[in-house]
């Protein structure tokens, strides 16, 4: 498995912040104290992501008519993905594009479109 170096960034100042210890517990403060910079920068990461499946979708639709749902669709996704109903939607669009692929999408185009998706979705699966 590799990480981008700004996920390597990001884990190293984390963990910069807090002193060494030999124990760990759920219950530590620090590992609470941890939840917020690491939510942030998951919702930073997943709405990067978001965009970037917004300018691929752009990019088609600049050449040929795609269908309103597929619009539609990635509009109904929240920029952060919070809640298990927002993760449906992003599913919701994935499959959307699915649907149209080989039709008003080539194969190309909806792969790029649901790689990028699936990066949204995976940083929320941490």
């Amino acid at each position: 498995m590799f990480f981008s170096r700004d996920v390597i960034d990001e884990v190293t100042g984390i963990r910069a912040a807090f002193p060494y210890t030999d124990k760990f517990e759920i219950h530590d403060k620090h590992f609470f104290s941890m939840l917020k910079p690491l939510q942030s920068f998951t919702e930073r990461t997943a709405s990067h992501r978001l965009q970037n499946v917004n300018e691929i979708l752009n990019r088609i639709e600049a050449h040929k008519q795609i269908p309103a749902s597929l619009r539609t669709a990635l509009q109904d996704v929240p920029p952060c993905l919070s809640f298990f109903s927002d993760a449906i939607k992003l599913y919701d669009f994935i499959d959307k594009v699915k649907s149209e692929a080989g039709k008003t999408l080539t194969d190309g185009e909806a792969g790029q479109l649901i790689r990028e998706a699936n990066l949204v979705r995976r940083v929320w699966d941490y």
